[in-house]
């Protein structure tokens, strides 16, 4: 199939935009929904919302869709779409009722497409065939640009040039990315934070894409009434204790280097020379997911090179939140919008132990997070140097 398999949609649906968080283009409340009951012809076909794989296959109904604009997509072996992508635009607790109409591909080839580690999803020229690694893909001959993506590990594609009625064996070996974590303390009315989150928030718009992760927990002091920090209290206070946290604000890299978080050059810095001696041979791969009102978290470790063979290192899994508005500040320091706000650990606090490279978590979901501007950052690390081996972000 010439450009992998395209899809079509039709029907519409439409938007309501609310809400107390700090607005985002199109679907910025997540607990604003509405339904898209997703059909083919033939039917088998995998739904693609957003270019993430929903897990479904036509006919179904996604639910739970944020109010806004989106992209709907379907992918079935041996067939291609009429047209390509259409816009959908959800509104609040309605269904709209879409069908997509497919054509059966005549000349076929064959891809048997596996990766190690196993688990990765399948693009096929930039398009999310709802497939993962180890899979078959049947497409049009011609040229295809194959994308293994997993979470924890470097995006790998290549370059295949197929011809008719032929099949092709594609394996690719999956590189580790490497992350690193900061650590940031503040507290709603410390004032000296004010100019420590303006660094973080220019570092995050200057390195858009490099690969760290941010956790901001909020302690108790200068204002016991910190509106986050009252989340996860025993949480935060184990962090703050692990470190020996006596002044705010406090920035920590890979949990052994301090950085002044006033002195913006120093931070970026730091973190370039914490990724360029960063060379773990273990990758963190995190998947996540809301079933109704509940989180759903696997976590899963690849571990190359014997690192975890060491009883002082744990496993840490917290979640954070983006994008947190308040029309009033919270505290006296006048901040208020909020990124990477520490919401607690799915974890022990003090961590767990290795014993298991796979873990899964679960938890109660409250109705005033937003779990699209919600991510999970895992990290292992020594609890006796301090220091942190390696970071995954979902």
């Amino acid at each position: 199939m010439n450009l992998a398999v395209k899809f079509l949609f039709s029907g519409f649906l439409f938007l309501i935009a609310c809400g107390v968080k700090q607005p985002v283009e199109n679907a910025d409340q997540s607990d604003v929904t509405g339904n898209i009951f997703v059909n083919s012809q033939p039917s088998g076909a995998s739904i693609i919302l957003d270019g993430t794989a929903t897990g479904l296959v036509t006919p179904d109904t996604v639910k739970q869709v944020p109010v806004g604009n989106h992209v709907l997509r379907v992918f079935l072996d041996g067939y291609r779409a009429v047209q390509d992508s259409f816009v959908v635009t959800v509104k609040e607790a309605e269904t709209a009722a879409i069908l997509f109409e497919l054509q059966k591909i005549i000349t076929t080839v064959t891809l048997n497409i596996e990766s190690d580690p196993a688990g990765a999803a399948i693009f096929v020229n930039d398009q999310n065939t709802g497939k993962v690694t180890p899979d078959t893909l049947i497409v049009e001959p011609g040229a295809h640009r194959i994308t293994l993506v997993k979470n924890g590990f470097v995006v790998k594609d290549t370059l295949i040039a197929s011809t008719e009625q032929e099949e092709v064996d594609v394996r690719l070996q999956l590189a580790i990315e490497q992350r690193v974590l900061f650590e940031s303390f503040a507290n709603v009315s410390c004032v000296p934070c004010v100019a420590a989150t303006q660094n973080l928030l220019k570092f995050t718009h200057e390195h858009a894409n490099s690969p760290y992760a941010i956790i901001e927990y909020f302690a108790n002091w200068p204002s016991p009434n910190d509106p986050f920090y009252k989340v996860a209290p025993k949480d935060v206070d184990e962090r703050v204790n692990f470190y020996g946290v006596q002044t705010l604000p406090t920035l920590k890299v890979k949990g052994t280097i301090g950085v002044d978080p006033n002195n913006y050059d120093e931070i970026v810095n730091k973190f370039n020379q914490s990724l360029l001696s960063q060379n773990t041979p273990l990758a963190i791969s995190i998947e996540k997911q809301l079933v109704g009102a509940q989180l759903e978290v696997h976590v899963e470790l690849f571990d190359y090179g014997n690192v975890l063979d060491n009883a002082d290192l744990r496993l840490f899994v917290a979640i954070a939140e983006d994008s947190i508005h308040y029309d009033s500040p919270p505290g006296s320091n006048g901040i208020k919008d909020f990124e990477w706000v520490f919401r607690g650990f799915l974890t022990d606090r003090q961590g767990a132990n290795l014993d298991n490279r796979a873990f899964t978590f679960s938890r109660e979901w409250p109705a005033n997070w937003q779990f699209a501007h919600s991510k999970i950052v895992a990290f292992v690390q020594n609890i006796k140097s301090k220091e942190i081996l390696q970071t995954g972000i979902n």
